[in-house]
């Protein structure tokens, strides 16, 4: 069984100035009503769908009720100041009272039904409910004769009327008992575990078995004093009405002493009880006070707690005594707006602490950029380093490009000029081999008309064998003509065909 800490407090409301403003205030911030955190943050509009509120034996959602039907639900709840002129309020209701029902059969007559059926449905008003001034607007836009004397009819009857509603006989008497239940943030009570409707349920049945014969006003449980990603756990309002509905009297305290002087008779020490009359001093409502946790805590315990593997225990005397109770003590009569822990500072601490961890992350990924900063700038040098290559390797590229270009125009060249020199010599082949053959021919032709004496005709062929020898290309065919010249010895063609020396003189036998 897993001992946890719960919350449980009860304020009385009387028709005092001061109390009835407190009342009227805290049951704005109960209702929800526009204006009621005007103070600073105390719950987000954003989850309004969440709180519920038990009323007239049913559950329904708190948001689906407008404003003006909410300030009727706090007029009718909240201690109202006693009547001044109550006698002159009482005749001014009644003779009003009068004055509309000869209107609403007026406008009848005129064909202006509904504003007729506006100004019934006013007188028929119980005379404990309270009436919104707002319905004057309302009436406002409905077609009627005499239209401004109608609405200072009306307003005049509603005034008096909610001057004489739910009046007390004593105005210190408890009019109204207002009650908050809920498990502290650090108990991970969650709605999951208790839900909204459990937290009205428990107090509800509390309620109805000890004091019956009081009416409920209502029980609203809240859902929505936080951020709007958590589940801190709910928490119940409840508003208990002083008169005993048996007896028609303001009695609701003298009642609560009786029931609890009882269960110190079944559970308690005998030297605590209280007087059967109601009244207390100091110690004696001490003892009152701590004998009631007692019973509730029992009650939550039993119909509530044990049945989840939970058990609500009272906190040890040291921590009562801490200086943290006594701050929460004493910040339990303040105004929430005015508490150390409330809505607002819970935003801030949980901003602050989510600001730590944005400050952590972006710290982190920081430190992460400036690792990509760093290795960037690397990644860069080497790509300037590859740039510069690159570029050199393009300007070799090209350069040897060029020379290329240049020997393929050079092997061009080469090549034609092979074709020629082949061309060539395929035409000194031809034509060198018939002039070898003829000049070698008249070479020996000159020997043999020297040999005949015929000198003068020698002459005139050697002169012809030079001419064409001229014409040759000398190399191998001056080599030739030179040893067929020398065959012969005949001198003027040695000189004249430049012999070569390489050439042995042909040894003629």
């Amino acid at each position: 069984m897993k001992a946890i800490r719960m919350f449980y407090r009860r304020v009385n409301h009387n028709s005092t100035p001061s109390k009835r403003q407190k009342c009227e205030a805290s049951l704005a911030h109960t209702l929800r009503l526009a204006g009621g955190q005007s103070n600073g943050l105390q719950w987000r509009e954003e989850l309004a769908d969440e709180n519920i509120i038990y009323l007239n034996g049913k559950y329904h959602q708190l948001s689906n009720f407008s404003d003006d039907e909410k300030q009727t639900l706090l007029y009718d709840i909240a201690p109202t100041l006693p009547v001044h002129n109550k006698k002159k309020h009482q005749e001014n209701r009644r003779k009003y009272k009068l004055k509309i029902k000869k209107a609403i059969e007026s406008e009848n007559r005129k064909g202006n039904i509904e504003a007729a059926e506006f100004m019934r449905q006013i007188i028929r008003y119980a005379n404990n409910k309270h009436i919104s001034y707002s319905k004057l607007d309302n009436f406002a836009a409905l077609d009627s004769t005499r239209k401004r004397q109608r609405a200072k009819m009306l307003q005049t009857y509603i005034e008096s009327h909610n001057k004489l509603v739910n009046k007390v006989a004593y105005e210190n008497s408890v009019y109204v008992q207002e009650g908050l239940f809920k498990f502290p943030l650090q108990w991970g009570i969650t709605t999951d575990i208790v839900s909204k409707k459990m937290y009205i349920d428990v107090v509800k049945d509390f309620l109805t078995k000890h004091f019956g014969d009081y009416h409920l006003d209502c029980i609203v449980c809240h859902h929505d004093e936080r951020e709007l990603d958590e589940d801190v756990g709910a928490h119940s309002h409840y508003f208990l009405n002083g008169m005993n509905i048996v007896t028609g009297q303001y009695d609701l305290h003298k009642t609560q002493v009786s029931v609890v002087n009882q269960y110190i008779i079944d559970n308690g020490e005998l030297v605590d009880r209280l007087p059967s009359d109601g009244k207390l001093n100091l110690k004696q409502a001490k003892v009152f006070g701590e004998y009631f946790q007692r019973m509730f805590y029992q009650h939550v315990n039993t119909q509530l707690l044990i049945p989840l593997g939970l058990k609500a225990t009272f906190a040890e005397e040291t921590e009562q005594k801490s200086e943290k109770r006594k701050r929460i003590n004493k910040e339990a009569k303040l105004p929430k707006a005015l508490r150390k822990y409330n809505l607002n500072s819970r935003s801030n601490e949980l901003a602050k602490k989510r600001l730590d961890k944005l400050q952590q992350k972006i710290s982190a990924e920081h430190d992460e950029l400036k690792a990509l900063d760093n290795n960037l700038e690397q990644q860069q040098a080497a790509l300037k380093l590859n740039f510069k290559q690159i570029k050199e390797a393009k300007y070799l590229l090209k350069h040897y490009a060029t020379q290329a270009q240049i020997a393929n125009e050079d092997l061009k060249l080469q090549e034609a000029r092979l074709i020629e020199l082949t061309e060539q010599m395929e035409t000194l082949d031809m034509k060198g081999g018939n002039a070898i053959a003829d000049i070698c021919r008249k070479i020996y032709l000159v020997s043999a008309l020297r040999d005949r004496g015929l000198d003068a005709k020698a002459q005139e062929f050697i002169e012809q064998i030079l001419i064409e020898f001229s014409s040759l290309e000398p190399s191998l065919l001056n080599n030739v003509c030179g040893a067929a010249a020398r065959a012969i010895n005949e001198e003027a063609l040695i000189s004249g065909l430049k012999v070569s020396e390489i050439f042995e003189e042909p040894v003629i036998k």
